[in-house]
Formats: C-alpha cells, structure tokens, sequence
C-alpha cells in the first residue's frame, strides 16, 4: 500500500483529505485512527476504558469525530483524553498549535503530580476550595500507560484505600444471613415481610447520603484542607478518578462502623422490635445491591449489553448505565439515583434528555 506523505515534524502522516483517512484506516483496520480538530490519533489504547463502551469509538473509526464529539456534550476532562492517545498525524493543513489545547491531564487550577501521592500534596499544596471543587469534578482516565493514582507513599497504607468489589458480598451476605435469622427468633413472620421495607428504606438513604453527604460543595464543604481530606476520601476520589475499580465500593471497615454505630441505633429507635432486623436486613441486601451495580455500571461495557427489540431488561440495563454516566461527566448536582431514579424523580433532581447511546 502507499502510504500519505509525511508532515514536517515527528515523522508524522498528513492526510489531505477525510477520504483519505478512512482509506488509510481501511487499510489499517489494526489502528484505531480518529481525527479531532486536525489531529488524527490512534485511539486503541482507550477503547477499553471509553464509559460509554468501545462501540461508541469504533463506529466512528476513520473520520473526524469533531462533530459527534460535540453533539454528546463531552467534557474538558473528555478532551483531555486525547493528551494520552498516540498521535499519528494530521488531516489538512498543518497547524503548529492544533492539538495543543489537549496536552495536558487536568484543567483546573490544582492539578497535583500523578507520580507521587495525591494526599501528601493536598495537604502540603497551594489549594483552596474552587481549585479543590474543580479538581474533583473532572473526571480522569490514565489508559496509556494504564495506572491507578496511589493516595500513600507507603504500600502498607496504600493498601488499606482499595477495595475489590467481590470483598462487598463475601463480608455482607453472612451478616445479613445472621440478621434476619436474629429476627426470625424473635418473630419469623414480620422478620420477612419486613425485608421489602428496608429494602425501600435503603433507597432512600442511597439517595439522601449521595446528595447530601457525598456531594456536600455547596452545603457542608468549607474552605478548609481537613474538610477536602474529608470529602475526598468518602466520595470525591471517585468524581475524580471515576474509573478506579478497586476505589469504587465503600470501604467495608467503614461501612461496617456505619451500620454497627449509627443504622442499627437508629433503626432500633424507629422501629418496633419485630421490624427491627427485617427492616435492617433489608436495608443491608438494598446497599449490596446498590454497591454491586454502582461497580457494573462503570465497569460493565454498554455495548456489550444486548439491545433486542424485545429486551426490557437490556434496555433497562443501557439506559442505567447512561443515566449514572451523565452524572458523572455531564452534570454531578443531579442525577443521584445509581439503583434507581425514583427519588430523583420525586425531588426533581432527574436527569432529563441527552442523546441516545
């Protein structure tokens, strides 16, 4: 095959025309080419990591992807991506500054050194709260090389900020085995009818904890560096590094304390005896549920869930997965259902149109 002339710089390809591209990418089917303003890059490296599954790149292989990128809405941190991808070279004419608003990791006013570790740097670095909020709600994807951000010099306290998301079911599933067979002793019948009230309960709390608590900038949040530690390690890691598997279900250390010291008084104080451990029960099966899905969601391919015609579950699966994703690098003060959208609906915080996947 005879390959497009080469730019001036970096042994890199100029092609004259789209046309030209898409025939380069027909004949290269092994490269993953797309060109975003003038640049064309191979995009491979992140197919895997794309949140909305690797078809919604592959679809658009050998074109330019101004467009399109456009139309869903990307985001800074989105644009950023491309500061990672291999660059092949351009389409047109050359400019000395086309791709250069993307050569960098992070668009905010703080952007620590992801070599080292973030928290040291919170602590010890120049940062005040705008820098801190933005920093948090952009999102970061490191695919090239893939890397996960470390919290800690130390590997032993490194250790202790990931979770995988099989630990969630292994430790809870026992505890909530013992809880209703606790409840049954006392009353079998209200134990179990009592188990799809906590699991309403939960929703609930699902939905209170992750507007209020989890996403606090603009109610509890102060201008403070123990305030951001705070807030960055219950939830604000996982704005800022959305993508991280092993800091995506809640800690069980931490949430085991959350359901011994504050969940089981309350509940007990609530609730009549008989109710107590369904109730509690419940809530427990509802925040497994929610912690298993939450993982899915991000880690599970739109693409690869089925779309039949026919397929309420499949849909329903696509059309969660998209909801939880617009949360999170479209607009993070709505949308804070992850299981269910129900009181986002009920409270007006539903997220509400956008395009189709």
């Amino acid at each position: 095959m005879t390959l497009p002339p080469k730019a001036a710089k970096k042994d890199l390809l100029l092609f004259s025309t789209e046309q030209d591209l898409q025939s380069f990418h027909q004949a290269n089917p092994f490269l993953a080419v797309v060109a975003y303003q003038g640049v064309v890059y191979d995009a491979g490296s992140y197919l895997e990591h794309h949140p909305g599954g690797p078809s919604m790149i592959q679809r658009q292989l050998g074109s330019a992807i101004d467009q399109v990128f456009e139309d869903y809405g990307h985001s800074k941190s989105a644009k950023g991506m491309f500061a990672q991808m291999d660059k092949i070279g351009y389409v047109g004419k050359v400019q000395k500054s086309q791709g250069a608003q993307q050569l960098r990791i992070g668009s905010g006013k703080w952007r620590p050194d992801y070599e080292r570790a973030i928290l040291w740097q919170m602590i010890t670095g120049d940062i005040d709260k705008e820098g801190y909020v933005e920093f948090v709600k952009e999102g970061k994807v490191f695919f090239n090389p893939v890397k996960e951000p470390r919290l800690f010099e130390s590997d032993f306290l490194e250790f202790f900020t990931r979770t995988p998301w099989f630990a969630i079911p292994i430790i809870w599933l026992p505890i909530i085995g013992y809880i209703i067979y606790e409840g049954c002793q006392i009353d079998q019948l209200a134990t179990l009818a009592s188990l799809p009230f906590g699991i309403v309960i939960w929703t609930l709390l699902e939905y209170m904890i992750h507007r209020f608590v989890f996403h606090g900038e603009t109610t509890w949040l102060q201008d403070s560096k123990p305030f951001f530690l705070i807030h960055f390690l219950s939830h604000g890691i996982h704005h800022a590094f959305p993508q991280d598997p092993l800091r995506l279900v809640f800690p069980p250390a931490l949430g085991l304390s959350t359901f011994q010291f504050i969940f089981r008084p309350v509940f007990e104080m609530v609730f009549p005896e008989w109710a107590v451990n369904g109730m509690l029960a419940g809530a427990v099966i509802g925040y497994v549920t929610y912690d298993l899905m939450h993982y899915f969601l991000h880690h599970a391919k739109i693409s690869d869930a089925p779309r039949s015609p026919q397929g309420r579950a499949e849909r329903y699966w696509v059309n969660t997965m998209k909801y939880h994703m617009r949360h999170h690098y479209k607009d993070d003060e709505l949308g804070f259902g992850v299981s269910q959208r129900l009181w986002d609906v009920v409270f007006g915080t539903e997220l509400i149109g956008g395009r189709k996947l």
